[in-house]
């Protein structure tokens, strides 16, 4: 948690996000050298514009603490028009 928070925190005062959801209580379970992993996670849903996902990617690398995070890019076709102009707004 205190590396989401630490990351989520930078997004935002760094406006690279408008917003970033922490969703505790992830469990993954994945093959890692070798053997079965079990770890619990926190999912981050960061709410930014494509022109911002270079950067975003640099400083999730930066600052997260696996050697291979996990790094999905969801692109939005449609939403709340307004809710999309905050996050464009918040990101310049």
């Amino acid at each position: 948690m205190e590396s989401a928070e630490e990351i989520s925190r930078s997004l935002i005062s760094q406006h690279m996000a408008a917003c970033v959801n922490l969703l505790p209580g992830i469990i993954s379970i994945y093959e890692w050298d070798g053997k079965i992993e079990r770890s619990q996670e926190v999912l981050l849903l960061i709410k930014s514009t494509e022109q911002r996902q270079e950067t975003i990617r640099k400083l999730v690398l930066e600052k997260h603490p696996y050697e291979l995070p996990e790094l999905v890019t969801v692109t939005v076709t449609a939403g709340h028009e307004d809710y999309l102009n905050w996050i464009e707004q918040c990101t310049k």
